[in-house]
C-alpha cells in the first residue's frame, strides 16, 4: 500500500519497510486475530495460527503475471498463473451490444469501482457523471447509488452486476476506469486496454503505480479529484497512442503462455497428487530470523576475524619487543 514502485530513493525504501513492518503487526494483531477466534471457536487446530497453517501450503497458484508484476525471486512451489477471469469471454446482451454499436467510431469507455465500494459521496459522482457526459464516447458505469442529476445521455448506468471481462474484451473499448482491483487490472491488462484508476484501499494504490510505471495507464487521488481534471485525465489516455500501445504490448506478453490459467491449476493440482512438493520447497521457512539474515555467520566471522587480528597484533607486538631488546643489547656492546 506504498504506492511505490521497483525504483525507489533511499527515503522511498524507508518508507517502504516502515509501511511493510507496520503492515506486517497490523496483519498479527487485528486481521489474523479474527481468524483465531473462529480457530478457538470451532476447534480447528487451535494451537496453531492462520500464518503458519499458510507456510505449510504445499502449493501456491498465484493469480498473476510478470507482464504487469514487478520481476522478483519465486520459490518454485509459487507458480503464477494469470488471471481466472480474464479469458473466457461470453457474449454481450443485445442491449449492451446494440448500446456498443452505437458508439460509432469513438467507441465506449468503461467504469466501475467494484462490488465493495458502493457509495463514493454525492459530490464526487456528481463531478463524475459531468465529465464522463463531456466525452465523445458512450459510457458504461456501475453505480448502485443513486443517480446524479449531471449524467449525460450518452451515459449507460448498470446496477448491481455487469459483464465487465465481456466488456473490456470489445475492440471498441477504449478506456477502464478502476478503482484498480487485481481481477479488473488483470482484466483490463489482459485485453490491452488503457486504464485509469481512481485506488481508494491499500491494494488499490499498489496496482495504480504499477498501472503508471508499466505505461498501461494512469491514476487520480479521489480526495482532490475535480469533474475537470478527471475529464482531462480520461481524455488525454484516450488520445494518447502510447498508453493504447504499451497495453497491447503487455497484453501479447500475458497471453503468450503454453496453458491457460484454467490449464495451469489442473496441471499443478495433478502434479502435486502424483509427485508432492517437496522436492519444491525451500528450507528457508524452518529457520530462524538470525538465520535466514546469517547474522549467526556474519558473527562468527567477525568473531574469528577480530581474534585472528589480536593474536597477529600480539605477535607483532612480542616480535617488535624482542627486535627493541636485540636492538639495545648491540648498542650496549658497542659502546
Amino acid at each position: 500500500m506504498s504506492a511505490l514502485t521497483d525504483k525507489m530513493t533511499f527515503l522511498e525504501r524507508l518508507k517502504n519497510t516502515l509501511i511493510y513492518l507496520v503492515s506486517d503487526i497490523f496483519r498479527d494483531v487485528l486481521y489474523l486475530a479474527q481468524f483465531k477466534q473462529i480457530q478457538n471457536k470451532y476447534n480447528i487446530v487451535p494451537d496453531t495460527n492462520i500464518g503458519d497453517i499458510a507456510s505449510k501450503a504445499r502449493l501456491w497458484l498465484w493469480a498473476s503475471d510478470f507482464a504487469f508484476e514487478y520481476p522478483r525471486p519465486l520459490m518454485p512451489h509459487v507458480i503464477p498463473i494469470g488471471s481466472f477471469t480474464a479469458e473466457k469471454v461470453k457474449p454481450l446482451s443485445k442491449e449492451l451490444d446494440d448500446w456498443i454499436r452505437g458508439s460509432g467510431v469513438h467507441g465506449i469507455v468503461v467504469f466501475s469501482m467494484g462490488s465493495q465500494i458502493k457509495d463514493l459521496g454525492r459530490n464526487l459522482t456528481v463531478d463524475i457523471a459531468s465529465a464522463l457526459s463531456r466525452l465523445p464516447q458512450r459510457i458504461v458505469w456501475r453505480h448502485d447509488g443513486e443517480t446524479p442529476t449531471t449524467v449525460g445521455s450518452n451515459t449507460k448506468i448498470v446496477k448491481k452486476w455487469m459483464p465487465q471481462n465481456d466488456l473490456l474484451a470489445n475492440p471498441n473499448t477504449r478506456l477502464f476506469v478502476t478503482h484498480g482491483g487485481a481481477s479488473g487490472v488483470h482484466e483490463g491488462l489482459h485485453h490491452g486496454v488503457p486504464m485509469l484508476c481512481i485506488p481508494i484501499y491499500t491494494d488499490h494504490y499498489d496496482n495504480a503505480a504499477k498501472m503508471k510505471s508499466k505505461g498501461i495507464g494512469n491514476y487520480i487521488d479521489y480526495k482532490t479529484m475535480t469533474s475537470d481534471s478527471f475529464h482531462q485525465m480520461m481524455v488525454d489516455i484516450i488520445t494518447n497512442d502510447r498508453y493504447k500501445k504499451r497495453a497491447q504490448k503487455l497484453s501479447a506478453i500475458s497471453r503468450d503462455k503454453p496453458m491457460t490459467a484454467e490449464e495451469s491449476v489442473v496441471y499443478w493440482v495433478n502434479y502435486v497428487l502424483k509427485h508432492g512438493t517437496d522436492h519444491l520447497i525451500s528450507q528457508v521457512p524452518n529457520l530462524s530470523w538470525y538465520q535466514y539474515f546469517l547474522l549467526d555467520v556474519a558473527a562468527f566471522v567477525v568473531v574469528v576475524a577480530l581474534v585472528i587480528f589480536c593474536v597477529i597484533k600480539k605477535m607483532g607486538a612480542i616480535v617488535l619487543g624482542l627486535c627493541c631488546r636485540k636492538s639495545k643489547k648491540q648498542k650496549k656492546k658497542t659502546a
